[in-house]
């Protein structure tokens, strides 16, 4: 069946499983599909309704959808806020180098 360029029809999942309904123009199906999740990713990608995305079908069988990624790389602007974000978060608890300094006292968030 190959990889097949799809559209973000929706990201409201009435299962509540985190899947994604793309429409694959070339075949015109509507399908619910999963996502991969890669595994070294530091913070999770957003999808919005209307992304174009690549879909395969594990082991073949067009029941079983996958998600793979995005078509287009997202913008780096939005990545950067993110992983600012991110980065506060694991300041705040303690998890970033130099979230305390050595005499004891706290070191202000430089990323807030």
């Amino acid at each position: 069946m190959g990889v097949h360029r799809a559209t973000v029809a929706s990201t409201s999942d009435p299962m509540d499983l985190g899947r994604l309904q793309v429409t694959i123009p070339s075949t015109g199906s509507v399908l619910w599909a999963p996502r991969v999740f890669p595994i070294a990713a530091f913070t999770a990608q957003d999808v919005a309704v209307g992304a174009a995305v690549w879909v395969a079908f594990e082991d073949d069988d067009p029941d079983r959808p996958v998600v793979l990624g995005l078509v287009d790389p997202p913008s780096r602007r939005d990545g950067l806020g993110r992983d600012l974000e991110a980065l506060g978060d694991a300041w705040d608890h303690g998890h970033a180098s130099g979230a305390s300094d050595a005499g004891g006292g706290v070191t202000p968030n430089p990323y807030r």
